[in-house]
């Protein structure tokens, strides 16, 4: 079974540790598979999440400059501008967002990453209440943080498998899971995902239920991962390849392995 570089937990951690650098693109089309490569462009279907100009209060640090009226901007076509940086954030070698429910109210952050050590790094925050909202971006050894910035409306505004719909919904497809009692026996599973429940085998996940959410892509394998957890679940974790169909599955609890599948190719 091929292991993929995202490594739960330690989400971007590990994948900004692990991956490569890696050009975005250009030629795909959003939302679908490019007719030239067959790959699916993952910019286009998590840029809009997140476009748009972050303000509020912005300052340099760790000098505390204070930049009156500044912003850190991120356009659909992926220029990132800010006080003396203006960069293509679709060189991104990975893209990170996540959503969480607690008790009724929306948390949602964002980070999205050239190079790990130099950046440019954009991390985005919105705590769901007045002034909770935050962008910040790092460069080398400088950063540019504003707070109280723009709430991410878009990102809060629908639980993430619907906003990677045209990926993570679709029809049946047969993987082999492995048992985790006698960590042996591999057996061919149905796996899909329909209006929102996710059916492996014989147990079923509503979606519409997961209080966490994380979609994270990574430019190195062109590989979307879609994590989610239920109350008192599992956090499971569906990686899917530069075309946009399913590789693998895998459930965690915090002391064992709940969950392994994989395809034969």
């Amino acid at each position: 079974m091929r292991r993929s570089c995202v490594i739960p937990a330690a989400f971007a951690v590990a994948i900004l540790a692990a991956c490569g650098r890696s050009e975005g693109p250009a030629d795909r089309i959003a939302g679908g598979a490019s007719a030239s490569t067959g790959q699916i462009d993952y910019w286009a279907m998590l840029a809009p999440l997140v476009a748009g100009s972050h303000g509020g209060d912005c300052a340099r640090l760790p000098v505390s400059e204070p930049l009156p009226g500044a912003a850190i901007t991120l356009g659909r076509d992926g220029r990132l501008t800010a006080p003396g940086i203006d960069v293509d954030m679709r060189r991104a070698q990975m893209i990170q967002l996540g959503r969480e429910v607690r008790d009724g109210a929306v948390q949602v952050s964002a980070m999205l990453s050239i190079d790990a050590a130099d950046g440019p790094v954009l991390s985005l925050v919105d705590e769901g209440t007045p002034d909770g909202a935050a962008a910040t971006l790092m460069r080398n050894a400088s950063q540019i943080s504003c707070a109280r910035g723009s709430p991410l409306d878009k990102l809060r505004g629908q639980p993430l498998y619907k906003a990677a719909a045209g990926v993570i919904e679709g029809a049946a497809r047969t993987l082999k899971c492995g048992s985790m009692k006698t960590r042996m026996a591999w057996t061919n599973t149905e796996f899909k995902v329909v209006d929102g429940i996710l059916t492996l085998g014989a147990e079923t996940f509503d979606l519409r239920r997961a209080d966490r959410e994380t979609l994270m892509f990574t430019a190195e394998e062109s590989q979307l991962a879609y994590s989610f957890s239920l109350p008192g679940g599992p956090l499971m974790y569906v990686f899917y390849d530069a075309a946009g169909r399913v590789r693998s599955v895998e459930g965690r609890t915090e002391v064992e392995t709940t969950h392994a599948c994989h395809t034969d190719v």
